[in-house]
């Protein structure tokens, strides 16, 4: 008789762990609880060679992931090329990525609507319960409900988010609504643009094979909790956000002082690419270590666990690698409990490693409160590299 795997969480980390543990002999169910499919959703992902054979493991083929960028530049605020590295990288859309996962789901294994609002240990199971009063026993429960769940308390209730003092604004914009002097400059590399601690990074996305880009950027900038952040998370409604605000609340005032920023502060490539953006976004950055990562048979992984910056750009990669440990460890386990023990052990470590990688590569952007920022060669070439090339990564 198969075990039973509960999945919490339809975005990719609960693809990832679903399609790991079905591999592993288990019967597995992801509840997403909006209603709506999340494949519209995401922008630009960087990805690694070892999130490419996950992906290949998971559908059962080769499948091509993005575009290949060989490039970082960094420009200054004249237009000076001031740093260049050759460091080949696939860049790939977050909607390519889901749909590849999602489509190769088998039927009834993935459910939306279906909103989990608590959790228990059953002896030797877990039961989830959900709002249309229906409830689900399984062998294991996984929260990959992303860096605000709200399972977390299940597991470890004393992780806690800590706010790094910064924001990342972000946006994305179509190749063809650029100028073809913007596209030169952006439209085939990884490029920075870097004044006095702030961190505007961007570089195109597309669907393999497909004619058609889009320049996806991340603009890091202080913003003290108080201050900058309270009046930027003020949304349109009145309501005074914690924590993030739904992009349509952005104030029109908001979006036109970025703009203006950007024009004093930027390049004239990275400017446009701002002023441009339709519905810019705003994500405020947050570490998150959790002591546990599960209590008896409920676990949690990805995000809802550990919530590194995003300049080690190892968000997806990391949770794949958390999925993946779990279904070699819960294939034909001897003792389920011992299995379990094994995988938290070895993605613990990870996961504290990674969140303070990205508090070393983040720190100097919290204002001028904080550490001296590096070299501008030095943040080029330590952002979102490759798990073989960054210095002593646990190997467990």
């Amino acid at each position: 008789m198969s075990l039973r795997a509960c999945i919490i969480g339809g975005s990719l980390g609960g693809l990832f762990v679903g399609h790991f543990l079905r591999r592993a002999g288990w019967e597995i169910s992801i509840h997403e609880r909006t209603e709506t499919p999340l494949s519209g959703r995401g922008a630009g992902i960087v990805t690694y060679p070892e999130l490419e054979a996950m992906v290949h493991t998971c559908i059962g083929k080769q499948a091509p992931l993005g575009i290949t960028i060989n490039n970082r530049i960094v420009q200054d605020k004249d237009g000076s090329i001031i740093a260049k590295k050759f460091y080949p990288q696939v860049m790939a859309s977050w909607e390519w990525l889901f749909n590849l996962l999602f489509d190769a789901l088998q039927p009834n294994e993935y459910f939306l609507g279906s909103n989990c609002v608590g959790a228990a240990n059953s002896g030797n199971g877990a039961i989830l319960y959900f709002e249309d009063n229906s409830k689900i026993e399984a062998d294991i429960a996984i929260f990959a409900d992303g860096i605000h769940s709200e399972h977390r308390n299940h597991v470890d209730p004393q992780a806690k988010l800590e706010y790094a003092g910064y924001v990342a604004w972000r946006g994305i914009v179509k190749a063809n609504e650029l100028s073809n002097d913007t596209l030169k400059i952006l439209g085939d590399n990884f490029a920075f643009a870097l004044p006095h601690r702030q961190q505007l990074l961007t570089y195109p996305v597309s669907r393999p094979h497909s004619p058609e880009r889009s320049v996806n950027y991340v603009w890091y900038r202080p913003a003290p909790k108080e201050g900058l952040l309270k009046k930027w998370l003020h949304g349109n409604s009145g309501v005074q956000y914690d924590g993030g605000i739904p992009p349509h609340e952005i104030r029109k005032s908001v979006i036109d002082a970025i703009c203006d920023d950007a024009k004093r502060d930027m390049p004239t490539a990275f400017a446009e690419l701002v002023r441009k953006t339709q519905q810019p976004l705003i994500q405020p950055i947050y570490d998150l270590i959790s002591d546990r990562m599960r209590e008896d048979r409920l676990l949690m992984l990805g995000d809802a666990a550990f919530s590194a910056r995003p300049h080690v750009g190892m968000g997806v990669t990391k949770v794949a690698e958390d999925a993946r440990l779990l279904g070699e460890k819960l294939n034909k386990p001897e003792v389920l409990e011992d299995a379990l023990a094994e995988w938290e052990k070895a993605r613990r470590t990870v996961g504290r490693f990674i969140v303070q990688r990205g508090r070393a590569l983040g720190s100097y952007l919290a204002g001028d409160h904080a550490e001296d920022p590096p070299e501008i060669t030095e943040i080029m070439a330590n952002s979102a590299l490759r798990v073989t090339d960054i210095p002593d990564y646990p190997s467990v």
